[in-house]
C-alpha cells in the first residue's frame, strides 16, 4: 500500500527499494527492487538494516520510509525542498512528537549516501551494543557527534485525537500500531477513506496490517 501510494498519490515514479525477508511478494511490481535480508525476530537487528542503506541503494539521496507510513499528498515538492536542506548534513530527521519527545524520529529520513557512512557506523554500533531498548534511543546516543539536519517544516503527520477529525493529510502520514490503538478502528477507518482517499477495502487492509 505504501508503494501504491507513492505512485498514485505521491506522484513518484522512480525506483523503489524494499528491504524485506519476503522478496517474492514484490517481484511483479514495476521499478521496484528488493534487498533481501535474513528473517529474524530481534527488533534491534531489524533496525540495523537502516544503517546499510548507503551501501545497498545505488542513489546519492535516499528517502527511507517505515512500512507503516502512508502517502497523503504529492511528495515531489517536499523532495525538492528536502534535498535543498541537505547542505553538509549526513541525514535529515524530523523530531519525534510522541510522549518521548526525542529530537529525532527514525521512521522517515533523507540521507546523503556520500556523507552518511560515519553516522551509520556509529548508529549501528549503538544498536548492537545491547545498551538500548529502542532504535530511537540508540540514534539519540550518537546524534550529537554527527551533522544531522531537519527536513522542511511540513511533510510528516502523526494523526492524533485532536486533528484526525479534520481529515487533514500531509505528504507522509505515520499511522503506527500505537496510534491505531489510541484512535480506534472506526476513527482511523473514516480518516483513511475521507482524508487520504483510500477505498474502504484499502483502508481496512491497512488497518489489518497495522494491528
Amino acid at each position: 500500500m505504501l508503494i501504491a501510494g507513492l505512485r498514485r498519490i505521491g506522484g513518484y515514479h522512480g525506483p523503489i527499494y524494499v528491504v524485506t525477508d519476503r522478496p517474492d511478494d514484490f517481484h511483479d511490481l514495476d521499478n521496484v527492487a528488493t534487498i533481501t535480508v535474513a528473517r529474524t525476530r530481534h527488533q534491534m537487528v531489524i533496525k540495523t538494516c537502516k544503517t546499510f542503506l548507503h551501501r545497498w541503494v545505488p542513489e546519492r539521496y535516499v528517502l527511507y520510509l517505515d512500512a507503516d507510513i502512508l502517502i497523503g499528498a504529492d511528495i515531489r515538492g517536499w523532495c525538492r525542498q528536502a534535498i535543498d536542506c541537505m547542505g553538509e548534513h549526513a541525514a535529515l530527521f524530523y523530531p519525534d512528537p510522541s510522549e518521548r519527545r526525542m529530537p529525532f524520529h527514525g521512521g522517515l529520513m533523507l540521507i546523503d549516501s556520500q556523507r552518511a557512512a560515519p553516522f551509520f557506523d556509529d548508529w549501528r554500533a549503538c544498536l548492537t551494543s545491547g545498551r538500548f531498548r529502542q532504535d530511537q534511543e540508540a540514534l539519540l546516543a550518537c546524534a550529537d557527534s554527527h551533522a544531522l539536519g531537519r527536513p522542511p517544516a511540513f511533510g510528516l503527520y502523526f494523526p492524533d485525537p485532536a486533528s484526525i477529525t479534520s481529515a487533514e493529510a500531509d505528504c507522509f502520514v505515520h499511522l503506527t500500531s500505537y496510534r491505531l490503538r489510541e484512535l480506534g478502528i472506526d476513527r482511523c477507518l473514516r480518516y483513511l477513506s475521507e482524508g487520504l482517499g483510500l477505498t474502504r477495502a484499502e483502508a481496512r487492509r491497512r488497518l489489518a496490517t497495522a494491528d
